[in-house]
């Protein structure tokens, strides 16, 4: 038998397009990134699967797209048009898209806190999945970066741990930035508190909590290590 995986790029993120693309012959699914911080949805899934025991869950744990993003799906569409486009054609590509054929992220962060609402998945966070059986997998993304980038990504994860800049390991997609990220500075239930908090970032000041405790200088990152 053949299992059908859907793409991260699909842009599951609920229960509800998790049962129409079963009824499909879907059966492992990469949901959309949003999901690592959506608990009671995991949930929700997690209660469909449970009479669907062939359903396989995984979720992306470096992704550099912003938790607001509203560009990202059209964003992700252009990248593979536009590869396939220069695989078939073999023409070039016109100078006005090549902007976007170089990833360039489109969302302005507002502030310092939208570092840490990214959704991604700290190597210390894989056991709150496994241990609420939210997930069955979690993907390390970027498969074409440099080898020894791609070893360090696969340690830390394999290792449940990592002491350095998180944004080695999770990079954004707005490039190289002038501070890191210290990754043992989070605190103990970082995790738990951002996957039920309903994303009600108008009015709850956590993630700027955490962001100036581990938000640091290139600088004292250094002295850090």
């Amino acid at each position: 038998d053949v299992r059908i995986q859907s793409s991260v790029f699909l842009h599951i993120d609920s229960v509800h397009k998790v049962r129409e693309a079963y009824k499909m012959g879907i059966t492992e699914f990469c949901l959309d990134v949003s999901m690592s911080r959506n608990g009671p949805e995991l949930e929700r899934i997690r209660e469909f699967r449970s009479t669907r025991p062939d359903i396989r869950i995984k979720l992306l744990a470096n992704h550099g797209c912003y938790q607001y993003c509203f560009y990202a799906p059209r964003h992700e569409d252009w990248l593979s048009l536009l590869e396939l486009g220069k695989k078939i054609g073999k023409e070039k590509t016109p100078d006005a898209l090549v902007w976007h054929l170089n990833y360039n992220c489109l969302f302005k962060p507002s502030d310092i806190a939208d570092e840490i609402r990214r959704p991604f998945i700290r190597p210390e966070d894989v056991e709150f999945y496994e241990k609420h059986h939210l997930a069955d997998y979690i993907k390390i993304a970027y498969r074409t970066d440099a080898t020894p980038v791609l070893k360090k990504r696969m340690q830390a994860y394999f290792d449940r741990a990592y002491e350095g800049d998180l944004l080695d390991i999770a990079p954004s997609n707005l490039g190289r930035k002038s501070f890191a990220v210290w990754n043992k500075s989070f605190p103990a239930g970082f995790l738990k508190k951002l996957s039920y908090c309903g994303l009600r970032c108008d009015t709850c000041a956590y993630c700027s909590k955490v962001a100036a405790r581990v938000v640091v200088a290139k600088s004292v990152s250094r002295r850090l290590r």
